[in-house]
């Protein structure tokens, strides 16, 4: 009961907040809720390095975590003094991307001495892993700030269809989940749960041009959209679920009341927002 409470209660607070960020302060591409993005980025990024290698200390994980969400930083400081589109900047995320895989490359393959790499290759992992676990995707919703004329109602709308989902398959799981089980990384995870969420999520892309006029009203493609992000979401929540288990821990973190950790909070999200990038292309909103 008291994290249900909790996470009732970080909706109240956390809602309202995203809705003031995104209509009424798009100053410098929308900087407020980047650096809340980014924040979440490096939090999740640190919880994500512990997960993949426990040996690390603090600023061993931080230090892979910045490397991380480097490609989003550099993005949007980029988008700040040139005039360049979401799809340019995605592509040089991905060169930045591309570069540090490079270089991590190198130092596995040129080690110090061969005792060195077992050690290496753990670590070589982790880096590997964060990058394209969390650096893509977090990069992909920078762009989403830099969108013109509407980039924060195309975040609402984002954050609309992600949360639609998490929201209806933890209320109807709790409520009415009976067949449960049948997912084995998760087994509190129900399939009236599972399908709650999918509906929640189509649910709220297909309200998209009844909020946001500027949405088109291309019923097929927002269907599709509220389905595949839907089933992304689950899949992120579910993968994470997998990771941590591996790991033996519950939580990725403790930071957020009813939540866990960043990475708890955000897994979801990231496995959505490749799927709604390709939504927004179809859409010729992007």
């Amino acid at each position: 009961m008291k994290n249900i409470l909790f996470r009732i209660l970080l909706v109240l607070i956390a809602l309202p907040i995203l809705i003031i960020a995104a209509l009424f302060f798009p100053q410098h591409h929308f900087s407020l809720i980047a650096a809340f993005v980014l924040l979440f980025s490096l939090g999740a990024g640190i919880e994500l390095a512990k997960i993949l290698d426990p040996r690390l200390s603090a600023p061993q994980a931080a230090s892979i975590a910045i490397l991380a969400i480097l490609p989003g930083l550099c993005i949007h400081g980029i988008g700040l003094f040139l005039p360049a589109s979401a799809l340019e900047l995605l592509g040089i995320a991905s060169l930045i991307i591309a570069v540090l895989i490079g270089y991590y490359l190198i130092s596995f393959t040129f080690p110090r001495s061969l005792e060195e790499l077992p050690v290496n290759f753990l670590t070589f992992k982790t880096r590997l892993f964060s990058l394209v676990y969390l650096s893509f995707p977090s990069a992909i919703i920078l762009t989403f700030l830099t969108i013109p004329l509407h980039a924060g109602q195309v975040i609402l709308w984002f954050c609309m269809i992600v949360f639609a989902n998490d929201s209806a398959a933890w209320l109807f799981g709790i409520t009415m989940g009976k067949h449960r089980g049948f997912i084995k990384v998760s087994p509190n995870k129900s399939l009236e749960g599972f399908i709650a969420g999918l509906l929640g999520s189509t649910a709220a892309a297909l309200l998209g041009p009844v909020i946001f006029s500027f949405i088109p009203a291309n019923w097929p493609v927002l269907a599709g959209l509220g389905l595949v992000c839907g089933f992304t979401g689950i899949v992120g929540d579910l993968f994470e679920s997998a990771l941590k288990r591996t790991a033996g821990v519950k939580d990725s973190g403790k930071i957020i009341p009813g939540r866990g950790g960043f990475l708890d909070s955000f897994d979801s999200i990231l496995f959505s927002a490749l799927p709604f990038l390709i939504a927004l292309l179809l859409l010729k909103i992007l």
